[in-house]
């Protein structure tokens, strides 16, 4: 991490964070698929910069960009027997990840000294400027799906459809009361 203290009007932190994970999944394995899938291991890593800067007339700009790795996932496959459905692993975790994202967001802030240690703050804040519509996970099972599209059955292929993604552009407005 590096920290440039709030000096001439302005500040910056970069963080940054890497994860090595080796571990086993199921523990002790119960069945030969378990056995052969058992290995968990994978990296993730994550880079922040945040910044600020006391821009004239009490205004503060703080901008954020993050960028980071998708999530490990593995595939799957649905296995139906006479006694029962279960899920095969096709492939080790880790094989495929699901969208890297990067996130840019900001604040604007104008502050009012209005007594001896208080302060009166109006800010507003915009979440994923660029509207990134980056999948957060996605589904792990072979197979296909069906939908109906303008009354029309449609099949889609199942693997990697994203089953959630970033919240879209917010913005939010607000007042706050230091003291």
């Amino acid at each position: 991490m590096i920290n440039k203290r709030m000096t001439n009007r302005w500040s910056l932190m970069v963080a940054a964070h890497h994860l090595w994970a080796n571990d086993t999944r199921w523990g002790k394995p119960e069945d030969p698929n378990e056995a052969l899938y058992n290995a968990y291991s994978f990296t993730n890593w994550a880079v922040k910069v945040v910044g600020t800067y006391q821009a004239p007339w009490g205004i503060v700009v703080t901008p954020l960009l993050r960028h980071q790795s998708g999530d490990p996932i593995r595939r799957r496959i649905d296995v139906a027997l006479r006694s029962g459905t279960f899920q095969y692993t096709a492939e080790g975790f880790g094989k495929y990840r699901v969208d890297n994202p990067t996130i840019i967001d900001t604040r604007l802030e104008k502050r009012f000294n209005v007594a001896a240690g208080h302060r009166i703050g109006v800010f507003f804040d915009a979440f994923n400027l660029t509207n990134s519509n980056a999948a957060e996970a996605a589904d792990n099972v072979t197979g296909r799906r069906t939908t109906t599209v303008d009354g029309q059955r449609v099949e889609y292929p199942q693997f990697m459809r994203p089953t959630a993604i970033l919240n879209p552009r917010v913005y939010r407005f607000g007042f706050k009361y230091d003291f």
